[in-house]
């Protein structure tokens, strides 16, 4: 009679506390609300969106986690789309389409300003384990501009010590964005 209870201890625990050992290889959630702050998403108005993406998704690698067509009150369309490298919830791109839809739109037809260094200008800085085979797909997007190629930098170290090694790369977006894609050579310290 006690192997029967225990039996039934022991299965009462793997079917009702599936957690006990489903989660164990996991890494704990990170919890974006518990937060005092935490910077989640930059998010970049585009002129066309099936553009930005062969950049951001298929030049780059990010993953969609959301696209939605989304109407204003006024009954226009705009299109949403985030896309992350690793994270659900920090280090997300958004990009947004306002005039989806809306080919002829006056917002579309604006010129595109490449500004580098400037006040009100913005750098985003992807890092990845191979520049080499990224930036020959990021080059081959229409639209990109290249700002700089590939070149080896020294910069100081945070706690000043030491060198942080970095081949840096920067391109201008089809909207024009400018974007920083880096190798890291050695480890930040």
């Amino acid at each position: 009679m006690k192997l029967v209870g225990s039996i039934f201890t022991i299965l009462i625990v793997l079917f009702t506390n599936k957690a006990v050992f489903s989660h164990t290889n996991q890494e704990p959630v990170f919890d974006v609300s518990k937060q005092e702050i935490v910077f989640r998403r930059t998010t970049l108005i585009v002129r066309n969106i099936e553009t930005s993406l062969k950049l951001y998704k298929d030049a780059l690698g990010m993953e969609v986690v959301y696209d939605n067509i989304l109407t204003s009150r006024d009954g226009s369309q705009s299109r949403l789309i985030f896309l992350k490298t690793k994270d659900e919830h920090v280090g997300i791109l958004g990009l947004w389409e306002l005039d989806y839809g809306s080919p002829s739109s006056d917002r579309r037809n604006l010129p595109v300003e490449r500004k580098a260094f400037v006040p009100q200008g913005n750098i985003h800085l992807f890092n990845t384990n191979d520049l080499d085979k990224k930036w020959e797909r990021v080059i081959e997007v229409p639209g990109v501009e290249v700002y700089r190629e590939p070149t080896y930098r020294e910069y100081p170290s945070y706690d000043g010590l030491d060198v942080i090694k970095v081949n840096v790369s920067i391109i201008y977006d089809p909207d024009g964005n400018m974007i920083e894609l880096n190798q890291l050579l050695t480890p930040i310290k």
